[in-house]
């Protein structure tokens, strides 16, 4: 009888203090638990476990996003998600942290490219353990780019296949090289810019010209391998240039004759407006370029056009060159090279040449 209450006895006793080493481990797991996600790396790293999963939705809760209507969402998210591909890390950056609001840095691939920063909201739960939230998250992925397009006034610009307003111009008025003399004929031409601001990933973007031909890019700009600038020139169509070309190629044959066999002007200078800074140009350059004395022969070479661009209805360039060759009553060959830019503009019905820089 007695043996048995003692057995009941200790298997009462056993069976608490199970029952207590049980309780006591789940408290100490709860408190464990409750003290790991009290630390502030705890935050960090969740956030930096989303960053090597490419998981964008839940990172966007930390992003400050904002769309414009060239880009979407979807879009966004791509971006974003492609610009997440690297190995995530971070160590913490003890210059700048504190107790309050501990700081870190973060690093992808071993390169430092953001930051993390925590705020110390006090403490909560049952053991009073230190709650931390996200007071900053800087990263390239918050990184946007002001994108720049700098195009012919007269050009129609598209981004993404939307039509950019007036409300995106930064300026209009900057000159086109080389036309200071077209003033007093044609509005002057002058190209136009644009700001776009807030852009993440990569943007189409087509320019279609007065000749209702897409432009060509002249030139760009990129930033941390992106394209920040993108600048497009005048250009002219297949159609207008056949349809002035034999004008270009007329003045110029009559230009050089003037210059080296020193004809008289009447003739090259019916090519040109009166009052116009082509006339007043003649006689420079036929200083400096003449030949004295009557040649016993030329060949005129064969000129070559290049770079027409038209700027205006009435308004265009074209860059041409001519070597003559002149052979002397001595009977020795002389060459003249002659490079020309030449602006023209339309007056009445007919081509007339304004202006011409020598040795483009």
């Amino acid at each position: 009888m007695k043996k048995g209450v003692f057995w009941k006895a200790y298997g009462i006793v056993v069976t608490c203090s199970l029952v207590l080493i049980l309780a006591g481990l789940g408290v100490l797991w709860f408190y464990l638990d409750n003290y790991e996600k009290s630390r502030p790396e705890y935050k960090v790293d969740e956030i930096v476990e989303k960053l090597n999963k490419s998981d964008i939705d839940d990172l966007l809760t930390h992003l400050d996003i904002q769309v414009t209507e060239f880009e979407n969402m979807d879009s966004v998210k791509e971006y974003l998600k492609s610009e997440l591909s690297g190995e995530w890390s971070y160590t913490k950056n003890r210059n700048d942290s504190t107790d309050e609001e501990p700081c870190y840095i973060l690093i992808k691939d071993g390169d430092k490219v953001g930051s993390i920063s925590l705020n110390k909201d006090g403490k909560q739960g049952i053991f009073k353990m230190s709650n931390y939230s996200l007071a900053s998250f800087n990263t390239e992925l918050n990184k946007t780019r002001t994108v720049t397009i700098k195009a012919p006034n007269n050009a129609a610009v598209f981004v993404n296949g939307i039509a950019l307003s007036d409300d995106y111009v930064s300026s209009n008025d900057e000159e086109v090289v080389d036309l200071e003399y077209v003033v007093d004929y044609i509005e002057t031409p002058t190209y136009k810019s644009y700001k776009l601001d807030n852009i993440y990933g990569d943007l189409d973007v087509k320019v279609v010209g007065v000749s209702g031909n897409e432009l060509s890019v002249e030139a760009t700009e990129t930033e941390d391998e992106k394209i920040v600038a993108y600048e497009y020139s005048f250009d002219c169509s297949e159609d207008f240039i056949n349809s002035v070309d034999q004008r270009v190629r007329d003045y110029i044959y009559e230009y050089v004759d003037y210059v080296i066999n020193t004809k008289q002007v009447s003739k090259v200078q019916s090519y040109t407006l009166s009052a116009s800074n082509a006339r007043k140009l003649f006689s420079n350059s036929a200083v400096a370029i003449a030949w004295n004395g009557t040649p016993k022969s030329i060949d005129y070479g064969e000129i070559e056009t290049s770079n027409y661009q038209q700027y205006t209805e009435d308004c265009f360039s074209v860059e041409a060159s001519v070597t003559a060759s002149v052979v002397t009553n001595s009977g020795d060959v002389r060459e003249y090279p002659t490079t020309l830019k030449i602006i023209w503009v339309k007056k009445s019905g007919s081509w007339y040449v304004v202006d011409f820089k020598l040795g483009r």
